[in-house]
Order: C-alpha cells, then sequence, then structure tokens
C-alpha cells in the first residue's frame, strides 16, 4: 500500500501581531492577517475589541476574500494611562466559519513608579485630613494607596508584601524575599490587609518556583551564590536563604531535605570554624562585622532547629561581641544563646544590641540599614516572646525613620512585613474611629490597627479619619503610582548618562528611526561612593527590541570602537556582575567604584512603526534604594517604515 500525505488546514487564517509592550501615551499598529483557505470565495465578519487599557482607531467591519488570497490591515493602537496587561479580543464569522482569539499586551509605563508617605498622631477628637497634593501628577489608574491606623506605630504590612510581590528582579535576596510572605499570608490574613489573596495551591506553587529558582544558586558547599552557583558563595545571604526554608517547612510547605540538610551542614561549619573567610570576595567597611553578622545568623538559625553548638556560641559572644557594628547580629546570637539555654549571656547579647541599633548607614555587607536592622530585630524577639519594653522602643524608632523614607530596598520591605507580621498577633488597644470618603462616614471599631487600601476613584472626593478614641493614635497614608510627566534628571549620587550609536560607531542623532535599523546603546555611570550592587536598568520604548541575548555573541563588532573602547571588550569585564537581556529593557549589575565611570553596551533593532515615549535610564543600590540617579528623558521618538 502507499502512503499518502494529506494536509489539514483551517478554511480561514486570522493572526493579530502585536509590539511586545506598549507605554501609556504611545501609538503603535496592531496588524490583522486574513488568509482564505476555504477552497471558495467568503466574505468575513471582523470585530476587534480592546479592554480599557488600550485604544484602538476604527477598523474595517467586513473583507471580502478570494480563494486563496490574503490580506493585512493595520490599525493604530494606543497605550491608555494606565498599567497591567491589555487584552486584545478577535472576533471572526464567515459561511460556516467562526473563530474567536484572544491576545494580551503588557502595558508598561515609561518612568518609574513613585512613592510618597504621609504620617499624623492623631488626638482624641481630632480629624486627620490626607493629603490631596499626594495624589497629584499620577495617572489615576495607576494608583494604590493604603491607610494604617493603629494605637501603636504603623508599619504598612500591605504595602511591604506588594512592593515584594511586584518587584521584578531575582538576584538570591530578591528571590528570597520575594516569596517570604507567602509563608504567612493565607487567604484569610491577605484580605484582613487588603492584598491579594492567594489559594493555598497557589501558594505551595510560588514557594515552589522560588526554590526551585534558589536550588540553582547553591554551591557544593551548600552555601549559596547571589546570581548563580557560580557566585561567590554570601556569608549573611546563605543563612536568610536557610532561614526561609525552615519557616517554610514549619508552615506545611514542601521543601527539598537534601537542600535543607547542606546548607544546614554550612552553618555548622563556619559557627564551628576560627577559618571562616569567605567575606574577603566582598565590598565592607568593616570584615570582622561581617563574619561576626554572618556566623551570628547562622547561630540563631541553627538555634531555631536545635543544632547551634552551645560552647561555638559562647565562644562566639565571648571573644567577638565587640565586632558587632550593628545590633541585629547580637540580637540574632542572643536569641539562639537563650534557646539553646544560655539565658545569662542571652540576654546580655540581646541587651548589648538594643543599645548598637545603627543611626546612620555603612556599608557592612549584610544588606541592612537602620530600617532593616530595627524592624528584623524586633520581628525576631516578637516571635520567640522576647520583647521587653527597651525592645518595644524599637517600633518607635522604626516610625520616625519610616516618615521621611520614600524608597524601601527587598530587605527593609521584608523586614518591615515581618515585624508589622509579628505585631498583628498582639490585640493591642480597642479604639473607634469615622472614615470618611467617597462622601460617606464609616464608623469603624478596631483592635490596635486597622489597614485599608484605596483606589484613585475612592479618593476622589478626599479621605479623613475622625478618633473617637480616648487615647492617641497614629496614622499613616501611602500612595503608589505612576507619574504622568517624565521626572527630571537626578545625578547627585550617580549619573547615568544613555548615548546610541550607530553600527560604525557614529552618535544617532534626532528622534526619527526606521524599522530594521540597528543601534549599539551606550551606557555611562559614574558614581560618588562605592557599591558593589549598582543595579542598572534601561526601558526601552516600545519600538526597539534588544537584538541578542548577549553582546559578545552578537554582531562581528571586534573591530568597532566607540570613544576609543571595543564594546565587546567592555562587557566582558569583571566589574559587570550580572547582565539581563529583557524584551522590554537591559538589566545590569556593577560595581561601582567612586568617580570611576562604568561603561554598557547593548544592542538594540527598531521593529515596529509608531510614536514612542522614552524612558530614562536608571541606577539604584539594590540596598541603599535613596542612593539612585536617574539620566535624561529625551523627547518622543518616530518610527517609520523602511519606505518612508
Amino acid at each position: 500500500s502507499q502512503e499518502k500525505e494529506i494536509i489539514v488546514a483551517s478554511p480561514l487564517i486570522a493572526e493579530i501581531a502585536l509590539p511586545r509592550f506598549i507605554s501609556p501615551g504611545d501609538r503603535s499598529s496592531l496588524t490583522l492577517d486574513l488568509h482564505n483557505l476555504s477552497g471558495k470565495a467568503q466574505t468575513v465578519n471582523v470585530k476587534i475589541n480592546v479592554n480599557e487599557k488600550l485604544k484602538l482607531s476604527k477598523v474595517i467591519n467586513q473583507v471580502s476574500l478570494k480563494d486563496k488570497e490574503k490580506k493585512t490591515y493595520r490599525f493604530d493602537l494606543y497605550g491608555n494611562q494606565a498599567f497591567g496587561v491589555g487584552k486584545v479580543k478577535l472576533l471572526v464569522d464567515a459561511k460556516d466559519i467562526h473563530i474567536k482569539r484572544d491576545w494580551e499586551i503588557n502595558l508598561r509605563p515609561a518612568y518609574p513608579r513613585e512613592r510618597r508617605v504621609e504620617y499624623k498622631v492623631i488626638k482624641p477628637g481630632e480629624t486627620f485630613k490626607v493629603n490631596q497634593a499626594l495624589l497629584s501628577r499620577l495617572m489615576p489608574k495607576t494608583i494604590d494607596s493604603t491607610l494604617i491606623v493603629s494605637s501603636t506605630p504603623p508599619l504598612n504590612i500591605r504595602g511591604a508584601m506588594n512592593g515584594l510581590l511586584q518587584y521584578p528582579y531575582g538576584c538570591l535576596e530578591q528571590t528570597t524575599s520575594r516569596a517570604f510572605p507567602l509563608v504567612y499570608v493565607d487567604e484569610n490574613k491577605a484580605r484582613q490587609v487588603g492584598t491579594k489573596a492567594f489559594t493555598l495551591e497557589k501558594r505551595a506553587a510560588l514557594i515552589q518556583g522560588a526554590l526551585t529558582r534558589i536550588r540553582s544558586m547553591q554551591k557544593a558547599s551548600g552555601g549559596f551564590g547571589l546570581w548563580n552557583s557560580s557566585s561567590p558563595e554570601e556569608p549573611w545571604l546563605t543563612p536568610y536563604v536557610i532561614d526561609f526554608m525552615i519557616e517554610a517547612r514549619n508552615a506545611g510547605f514542601t521543601v527539598p531535605d537534601d537542600m535543607l540538610q547542606a546548607g544546614l551542614k554550612n552553618l555548622k561549619n563556619r559557627l564551628n570554624s576560627s577559618r571562616y573567610t569567605l567575606f574577603n570576595y566582598f565590598y565592607t567597611v568593616s570584615r570582622d562585622h561581617l563574619r561576626f553578622a554572618s556566623k551570628a545568623y547562622a547561630a540563631y538559625v541553627l538555634a531555631k532547629v536545635g543544632r547551634a553548638p552551645l560552647g561555638s556560641l559562647r565562644t562566639l559572644y565571648d571573644n567577638h561581641r565587640n565586632s558587632a557594628r550593628s545590633g541585629l547580629a547580637l540580637i540574632q546570637l542572643g536569641v539562639a544563646l537563650k534557646l539553646q539555654g544560655d539565658h545569662t549571656r542571652g540576654d546580655a547579647a540581646i541587651a548589648l544590641g538594643l543599645t548598637k541599633m545603627p543611626n546612620h548607614y555603612e556599608y557592612l555587607g549584610d544588606y541592612g540599614s537602620p530600617t532593616r536592622d530595627r524592624a528584623l530585630a524586633y520581628a525576631i524577639l516578637a516571635r520567640h516572646n522576647m520583647v521587653t519594653g527597651e525592645a518595644g522602643k524599637l517600633l518607635f524608632e522604626l516610625g520616625n525613620r519610616l516618615r521621611t523614607k520614600n524608597y524601601l530596598s527587598t530587605q527593609e520591605r521584608l523586614a518591615i512585613f515581618l515585624a508589622a507580621h509579628e505585631m498583628s498577633k498582639n490585640p493591642g488597644k480597642t479604639w473607634k474611629a469615622d472614615l470618611v470618603f467617597n462622601n460617606r462616614t464609616v464608623a469603624r471599631s478596631m483592635n490596635n490597627r486597622m489597614v485599608q487600601g484605596f483606589d484613585s476613584s475612592q479618593l476622589a472626593q478626599g479621605l479623613s479619619v475622625k478618633s473617637k478614641a480616648t487615647f492617641n493614635l497614629y496614622a499613616m497614608f501611602q500612595v503608589n503610582g505612576f507619574p504622568t510627566k517624565a521626572p527630571k534628571p537626578r545625578t547627585e549620587d550617580v549619573e547615568v548618562v544613555r548615548t546610541l550609536y550607530d553600527m560604525k560607531g557614529r552618535p544617532v542623532a534626532g528622534n526619527k528611526f526606521k524599522v530594521g535599523q540597528l543601534l549599539i546603546a551606550h551606557l555611562s555611570v559614574r558614581g560618588t561612593q562605592r557599591t558593589d550592587n549598582a543595579m542598572v536598568v534601561d526601558l526601552l520604548p516600545a519600538g526597539f527590541e534588544i537584538e541578542n541575548l548577549n553582546l559578545s555573541k552578537g554582531e562581528n563588532l571586534n573591530q568597532l570602537t566607540i570613544a576609543g573602547k571595543n564594546p565587546r571588550k567592555v562587557m566582558a569585564h569583571s566589574g559587570i556582575v550580572h547582565q539581563e537581556y529583557r524584551d522590554d529593557r537591559f538589566v545590569a549589575v556593577i560595581k561601582v567604584n567612586r568617580w570611576r565611570t562604568n561603561d554598557l553596551y547593548y544592542l538594540i533593532r527598531v521593529v515596529s512603526p509608531g510614536t514612542y515615549n522614552v524612558p530614562p535610564p536608571h541606577v539604584e543600590d539594590m540596598y541603599r534604594p535613596q542612593w539612585y540617579g536617574l539620566g535624561d528623558t529625551p523627547d518622543k521618538i518616530t518610527v517609520v517604515n523602511q519606505a518612508n
């Protein structure tokens, strides 16, 4: 018998092509392809719908197609002032043919999100009115705000958790910090604090995803690298990750036992070793502190599972306690000593730690800050029922620091979350107040604290709180949103400049580009202080795409020089710790030395006709986010087809 190839084809092919993303205010294009393979002429009815995040120019309603005929149509597609996922639905009807298809496109604002905060002590009978100026110059549909009213200084658990869940990058610390709250926040807790509720199954899947990513960073020693298993072993983050794994396991989530046991063995080895020198890989103003802090955290984690050698804990306290430049490490060691039975040394270590909380930032190599260390110290003490009157002052100090802090690292967010989570276990004082918004009054009677989220529509008529308590209440209002206008350049801490070149190394002038054009983007970064954790983010305009996953594997650029430098050789420099080439951005983590210029290069291809906003390049220290720089925001660019 003979075999016969049979080709099965849809009688009508209907496809839509979209850009990979779009920004508010952009004009791009939606391309519709229709191909009639039905064997006869067809009259085709077409309907394209988009959700509220997008706007589409008038489209065709009916098309006549001969057999085998193919037609292509392009329509203007606009991004509205919003962010999230834009949705496109295509409905096609012809004789005996019915097609229904859906597409999605990310709507990504061109400018960085802003965080604004207002604090107020509300005396009995007083009214706190939220300052409406906090909402100005923000796109209304991007606004997410939180009001907290409490009988103690408020910590924004909702804002901290949302900030972690939305964080788009994934080193060891960031991956762990993003997953950590999922260990504690079930659906009921999520509804209480006004954040997204995940089912148990979804939480388990997200935690497993984080653990899979973390496993890829585990080294043969059982420790962990910052970006992958080839990165140097992290002194402080290794016990941090194992702490997360223990908490996840205790909460009933599946944690790979081999991964956990290898980590615990690593911690025990470092705690018992007098030659622990991993810290030599890392920049710190105090190597003695980093060694002590890493061992103290290891001691605490091991003590939680009853495996911390008491002799090693005593030696660490007796001989090295003066190495601590922050009280957090002493408190971790003190709790470990108490858990292992030495209450005298444990209480002394905690008391000493409470006197050594940092009041200014130092680059200690332990990812800390005055805010992180206070919040995490309180959370640890509260978790083990060791909060004393002196320890309780940490909350007031923390509240005072947060009044003037508009930028938070992932470590600070996680520590604030953990402290707020422990606070929520205590009922606190009962109080009453009237909440006024949307021209209505809602009477509230609460134990200790109220956390409630608001969108822009709920804030349109103002928001106020009138206290009916007999004691002072503490209020915090925080708003996050994307600005309507480009931010001003910022160069006080670090300067970042973007320049575009053609493939011959010549600067590209003007703001008009052609589809298919290949460009080289050059980022120049120059800082006022040293940091090993400078994250450079260059968001692309929607008409551009990064051409290669890695410049060194891309176009033949061996002979090309820009300002006397070969881009390919520069990008192989050891000062570049990590690189990512995403659909909508270039990301690099670099080591910045004071007043020394860092150069970065990547390739761009011009792909989509339209008019686009151009984001400014941005750089910040991942663990000192108040240390940052913004580049210039160029005028809109126009992309045309080659024939134009």
